[in-house]
């Protein structure tokens, strides 16, 4: 008989040890360094709207009517980072989040914020879930910033029915008056996080609140930038 206890491990019995989301290939994070290059990357993104293709400067759009709330978003919503917020979101994938939350923190690099404020889910929908996508995926950012991550300044006092599905009227009226904002921000820099961004209701709404509570100035940093009707974030 064989003694199990001696027998030479082949790396057929080795761990595997950490494996990609996307490919199971080994990786040292949550993405292998193939998978994170071939993620849908917005080039030079327009610095208001987030906008592909429009270098350093704001895009035509933006020059005629600014947007009331600057947006950075690191990716396209396309596959495979669909795949990966919805693992996160749907599934618990909670690696999943981390590795989004890198590439976010990647895109933003160079940035500077006082603050993130990642956008809240209400009560009910953060007792479903278990946790808030948001927010695990603002700790990688923070650690790379070195911003202070605020998850409790801003509530959601008001459950609002789900974006997607919804067009942008619809998107706006649904998410007025969501926000709360319960903890001082007057002066701060903050960049709202949250996962993907589409007529951009949602964010709006909260940078409001942030504004009329004194934050100095708002942006928005999102995984994923998307075009109607793809889904929103919460």
């Amino acid at each position: 008989m064989v003694d199990e206890n001696r027998r030479e491990r082949t790396p057929r019995d080795r761990p595997l040890g950490p494996r990609c989301r996307l490919c199971r290939g080994p990786a040292d994070g949550p993405l292998c360094p193939g998978c994170r290059g071939d993620l849908p990357r917005i080039p030079d993104p327009c610095p208001e709207c987030g906008e592909p293709g429009h270098g350093p400067e704001p895009c035509p759009a933006c020059r005629r009517q600014p947007p009331a709330t600057p947006l950075l978003a690191a990716c396209r919503y396309a596959w495979p980072v669909d795949r990966l917020i919805h693992a996160m979101k749907f599934h618990g994938d909670l690696v999943a989040a981390r590795g989004l939350g890198e590439v976010l923190a990647e895109a933003v690099a160079g940035e500077s914020v006082d603050a993130l404020v990642p956008v809240p889910l209400h009560r009910r929908r953060l007792a479903e879930r278990g946790f808030n996508q948001a927010l695990e995926m603002a700790r990688p950012v923070a650690r790379t910033t070195d911003a202070r991550l605020w998850p409790h300044h801003a509530v959601r006092q008001r459950a609002t029915a789900a974006q997607s599905g919804l067009d942008a009227r619809a998107r706006q009226t649904n998410i007025q008056g969501a926000f709360r904002i319960r903890r001082p921000v007057a002066g701060a820099r903050i960049a709202i996080v949250d996962d993907v961004v589409t007529t951009g209701g949602t964010t709006r709404e909260l940078a409001r609140a942030l504004l009329e509570a004194g934050a100095a100035a708002v942006t928005v940093w999102a995984v994923a930038h998307a075009d109607p009707p793809a889904e929103d974030g919460d």
